[in-house]
């Protein structure tokens, strides 16, 4: 059942160019005005990938995104929000204090946890508040971290939308990277999939008369590390 709210990333780039030729983000402009709403200042690229995470950093997963949105022509981008408060509920969250760093080995992978913070001093504090003990920014840590992995990058601070608004963005403007019905989250995520996100796709498909642009970005548990280099496929996390 999931398949359906999914293309691949090759279909994805030729949908939203034709898209971008034929006046469809007029309709998604519409679909703003509609609800008294302006479109947001987006990147000022013609095909824009997205992963979109409450920080931009420079995981595994990451890499993984930017590889495959390279591969089928898309500019990859990274959308955050970090406005966004810290849970310690939270297992993602908890890894933006608590990163786990992957360096290369004889034996392998060797995991070293870097504690950039203590959890419970930052609860319900917003991410771009986080400080380290020496005062150094958490969001500033893994754009560093980011950048000394994989270079210059195109970065956009987002606003917390409506879930119908946040994907109308990928029916002509850009093309979404994630997974709704597995991915990191796992369970945990289905309650938040069959409540929100596919209800809200299907209202941008039916209002529009096109689909969100979703590509089912793969999973696997060593995207959740942080290379230590830039020289991130002696690895072997990706290929």
């Amino acid at each position: 059942m999931s398949k359906g709210y999914y293309c691949t990333a090759a279909e994805a780039h030729t949908k939203l160019k034709e898209r971008q030729g034929c006046g469809a983000k007029e309709s998604v402009v519409e679909f703003w005005h509609k609800r008294s709403l302006s479109l947001p200042v987006l990147p000022a690229v013609e095909r824009p990938a997205v992963l979109a995470r409450q920080v931009a950093t420079g995981r595994f997963e990451d890499i993984l995104f930017r590889e495959l949105a390279l591969s089928a022509g898309l500019t990859p981008t990274w959308w955050q929000y970090t406005e966004d408060r810290f849970t310690s509920v939270s297992p993602y969250k908890r890894s933006l204090i608590h990163p786990v760093c992957a360096r290369k080995t004889q034996k392998g992978l060797h995991l070293q946890t870097k504690k950039l913070g203590q959890p419970h001093k930052w609860e319900k504090k917003t991410l771009k508040e986080i400080r380290s003990e020496e005062g150094r920014s958490l969001v500033e840590w893994h754009h560093k971290r980011r950048e000394n992995v994989m270079g210059p990058g195109i970065i956009a601070d987002v606003t917390a939308y409506s879930y119908p608004l946040f994907l109308s963005l990928f029916v002509a403007h850009a093309v979404l990277f994630e997974d709704y019905h597995g991915g990191e989250s796992g369970d945990e995520l289905n309650g938040f999939t069959k409540k929100r996100f596919e209800p809200a796709w299907q209202e941008v498909a039916d209002e529009l008369g096109m689909q969100p642009l979703v590509v089912q970005l793969p999973w696997w548990p060593e995207l959740a590390f942080y290379p230590e280099t830039p020289d991130w496929r002696q690895y072997g996390v990706v290929e």
